[in-house]
């Protein structure tokens, strides 16, 4: 199968300790992956894994709303700029967006929809995938993403209502299942719902595991094609190739 992982951390630091026995051992079983910035520190992590293991880590590069709402104007410049510095090396922007679960706080949800706009204005002028963090914040985040999306939209770790997923077709965005729906039957009947021309597959690593307390790797998108599959009741191969094809077009990338 060509497995793909479209977001990921491989440079979290619960990789510290084995993180290029990872990515050896991974290599052998993804076609390719996208390490996922979420602030300065991340994003020139994964750069510079990008750099180190060219065609199979390709960078993305942004800001995660955790720290959009609380960061001021001149720090969230500095992310900007750092992306704009390196927009040849990287394949999207973000991951960007909203996130309300952990802030109660209306001022604060205000800044990440003000840094959110920044950003997707950001993909615009860069041609880049936009890559959106979207969570307990659906309704705020479409209304802003697509009164002037840019070209290509990927939702990570897609968990939006069902009645979201008809809204997301007819937009022409990508929905990026983690493997979290191997454990949640919330997040496995979004995708009977979703197209297979549209879908995406994350594993989030080392987060949201399909083995319950054990660190997430790529690799486990194999269980994710797998559980798509049956869903869908379509060979695992056709549903891999397919993400596959999605992934190359999205990312502009492949091997």
């Amino acid at each position: 199968m060509h497995l793909v992982d479209c977001h990921c951390h491989l440079d979290s630091e619960k990789f510290s300790e084995d993180r290029e026995a990872v990515i050896a051992r991974n290599k052998e079983r993804v076609s390719f992956i996208v390490n996922s910035g979420v602030d300065l520190r991340s994003n020139a992590a994964s750069l510079e894994l990008a750099q180190e293991h060219e065609g199979f880590i390709h960078a993305s590069m942004g800001l995660s709303p955790a720290f959009a709402g609380k960061m001021p104007g001149k720090e969230v410049g500095a992310v900007l700029d750092r992306i704009r510095d390196h927009a040849k090396d990287i394949v999207a922007v973000g991951e960007v967006g909203l996130d309300y679960h952990w802030e109660p706080n209306a001022k604060r949800r205000e800044r990440q929809q003000e840094v959110f706009k920044q950003f997707i204005g950001l993909a615009r002028e860069l041609q880049k995938p936009l890559v959106i963090h979207c969570r307990d914040a659906d309704e705020d985040v479409w209304r802003i993403v697509e009164k002037d999306p840019p070209k290509t939209v990927v939702f990570h770790h897609f968990s939006a209502p069902e009645d979201y997923v008809p809204r997301l077709v007819d937009s022409g965005f990508y929905a990026s299942m983690s493997t979290i729906a191997c454990l949640s039957k919330r997040h496995a009947r979004l995708i009977k719902h979703l197209p297979l021309e549209y879908t995406l597959t994350e594993t989030d690593s080392p987060y949201n595991s399909p083995v319950r307390g054990e660190r997430n790797e790529p690799f486990h998108v194999g269980d994710l094609v797998k559980l798509i599959s049956s869903i869908r009741g379509l060979d695992a191969d056709h549903v891999s190739d397919a993400v596959h094809k999605n992934a190359v077009r999205v990312f502009s990338v492949g091997r």
